[in-house]
């Protein structure tokens, strides 16, 4: 059993390492360091596949309740069907490949947010994820605009698509950064105002790309940080002193528009003739008469966006590829209920002052975390492992809470005290009643 400990732990330690590696890797420019690949699967895909491995691993080793609020297996059971549905219908082997990994990321980002102390959670979140994020996005950004970094395309506007991936991540897991705040709870905490260090970041990142999904997303952000950290009269004031600047760049006549491209597009923003919305229609008729099953993993329509062969296998509006994938009541199950939930406790909180209550405050705080991954999916991209693999790990903590000072499950518990440690609770528990007087 104590060789199980031990290599519970390793297996542990290393899906965080991979998944802190998968971040990075995600967020370096692509046309700096070009297509990395192992085999012939890109670095990210390899090095998630590993952490999925890896945390699989520790899940049987240190016997992790798999079907904790039946999460995982609701999930696995969307897979099993929607891949025999892929199968059945003959979608593409490479596409039914690339959609399994993002159904699979869900169970990932479940277990491994079942699996470890709240505490562990947000410093690896801060440490592990945000921080390297920051640096990296510091880099690209100042590249860009120095011209050290080759921008993805010949557009008027200067960007990589690291980028829009780095504007995500650090909107994300602002929420979760803002818990960090608690000092003396059992994380190395950091001043109420370190927190918007990400947003700032995020928002230079979406003026630069001239991005309205991450406007969107940074946005969001601002709002649950200031919900979260402030009280009364300050959140009130910082929540619509932030919305009234922005309001006013916008609105203030030319002279601000024009100063940026981001606001200039946000300005002349035409909804529904956006071409992605089209897309939804066209996905929406190809549709038509799958509607309980979908059309499977691996599954692809004509769409109107430029593709090599005009036909995508996900939406740019990524929150709706399961509809397309697995029909409406997959789509409901998986999708649609847990954002309406966690939308429901991110707005109660930003509403009531029970957010000063740890539990409460901790719940918020990642059901924010999962309203800002409906924003960025409900504007473009989403059907990737990053982005579901974030929406499923805040999912799976709104249900489990707890606190910042005790576990929350005895697995998290065995799982985060040291090997030394546990050997010696168990020797004092073997010690008969009595015996030790």
């Amino acid at each position: 059993m104590r060789e199980l400990i031990d290599i519970g732990l390793l297996l542990r330690r290393g899906s965080d390492v991979a998944l802190a590696l998968f971040f990075i890797s995600r967020v370096t420019p692509e046309t700096l360091v070009g297509e990395l690949s192992i085999g012939p699967l890109p670095l990210p895909f390899f090095l998630f596949l590993v952490g999925f491995g890896l945390e699989s691993l520790h899940a049987i080793v240190s016997r992790v309740d798999l079907i904790r609020g039946k999460a995982v297996a609701v999930t696995g059971l969307v897979f099993a069907i929607t891949l025999s549905n892929g199968l059945y219908h003959q979608n593409s082997i490479r596409f039914v490949a690339i959609d399994s990994i993002c159904l699979l990321a869900m169970v990932y980002g479940i277990l491994w947010a079942n699996a470890r102390a709240l505490v562990w959670i947000v410093n690896t979140t801060v440490y592990w994820f945000a921080a390297p994020v920051v640096c990296m996005s510091l880099i690209s950004l100042v590249g860009m605009q120095m011209g050290w970094i080759r921008p993805a395309g010949e557009s008027t506007r200067l960007y990589t698509y690291s980028e829009f991936d780095a504007i995500f991540v650090l909107s994300a897991f602002s929420p979760v950064c803002s818990l960090a705040i608690a000092a003396g709870r059992g994380t190395r905490g950091f001043g109420p105002w370190g927190v918007f260090v990400p947003q700032v970041v995020a928002l230079a990142l979406a003026m630069s790309t001239a991005s309205r999904a991450g406007l969107a997303c940074t946005l969001a952000a601002f709002v649950s940080v200031a919900t979260l950290t402030f009280r009364g009269g300050s959140r009130i004031a910082c929540v619509w002193g932030g919305a009234a600047i922005v309001l006013g760049f916008v609105y203030s006549g030319d002279h601000w528009i024009e100063c940026s491209q981001l606001f200039r597009r946000v300005s002349t923003t035409e909804v529904f003739e956006e071409e992605r919305y089209e897309e939804i229609g066209l996905m929406i008729d190809d549709l038509r008469g799958s509607e309980l099953l979908g059309k499977g993993l691996g599954s692809q329509f004509a769409t109107n966006i430029d593709a090599a062969d005009r036909y995508a296998f996900a939406p740019h509006i990524g929150l709706l590829a399961m509809l397309h994938k697995g029909g409406v009541p997959m789509f409901l199950l998986i999708i649609v209920m847990p954002f309406t939930i966690c939308v429901a406790v991110a707005g109660r909180a930003a509403v009531s002052d029970r957010w000063s209550e740890e539990g409460q405050r901790v719940r918020a705080s990642f059901a924010w975390c999962v309203v800002v991954c409906c924003v960025q999916m409900s504007l473009s991209s989403g059907w990737n492992p990053l982005h579901l693999w974030i929406a499923a790990f805040a999912y799976a903590r709104v249900f489990a809470g707890g606190t910042l000072t005790s576990p929350t499950t005895t697995a998290t518990t065995t799982a985060t005290l040291p090997v030394a440690r546990i050997r010696e609770n168990r020797r004092a528990m073997a010690v008969p009643s009595g015996g030790g007087h």
